[in-house]
């Protein structure tokens, strides 16, 4: 049974959106990109919001909902520290501005990656019979290794610097998996 949303945090999550888009003033390419960088976050928020909401839907009851209200309001205050920073980008060319542009790219470059290591449709099969390295697969293993290596040393850094300034910078929304369809 899905339960409507408080209306506090449908609001904040459009000013988000609103603000997001400003930031990077209107551009087109950026704005989808952090409004995709910031949903998994207002997920979490909403999952934590219905626990309030209806403590009989889970087992442990009141003690989850204490637990999930204390949790909503360290988040309320990150999100204030947020909307601040993006409005303060969104008036000002200075550091805040760059900050939500280079998220941008950070996101657009993971997606890239995510996209070129895990989504690529498999190589057309070539009867000539070409020969095969034998260690493509093991150099094409650590190279994947090492960017996973390095991603997770960038998401560590962007933690960091949240947890410093206590704003909430998003998330890498998870990988979906293509379909690819044979036309024939």
């Amino acid at each position: 049974m899905i339960h409507q949303l408080p209306p506090g945090l449908r609001s904040l999550y459009r000013l988000v959106l609103r603000v997001s888009s400003a930031s990077v003033l209107h551009a087109r390419p950026a704005t989808p990109r952090l409004r995709v960088t910031w949903r998994p976050t207002f997920e979490m928020a909403a999952q934590m919001a219905q626990k309030v909401q209806h403590p009989s839907l889970t087992e442990d009851g009141a003690r989850a909902a204490t637990q999930a209200q204390e949790w909503l309001n360290k988040w309320e205050t990150r999100m204030d520290n947020t909307l601040s920073l993006l409005y303060s980008s969104a008036v000002s060319r200075g550091l805040p501005h760059r900050l939500t542009r280079n998220l941008h790219t950070l996101s657009k470059r993971r997606k890239d990656w995510v996209n070129f290591m895990y989504d690529r449709p498999a190589a057309p099969w070539r009867p000539t019979g070409e020969p095969v390295r034998v260690n493509s697969k093991k150099v094409q293993k650590n190279q994947g290794e090492s960017g996973e290596l390095a991603w997770n040393m960038v998401g560590e850094v962007v933690r960091m610097a949240e947890g410093r300034d206590q704003l909430t910078l998003g998330r890498a929304p998870p990988r979906r998996r293509r379909t690819y369809h044979n036309l024939e």
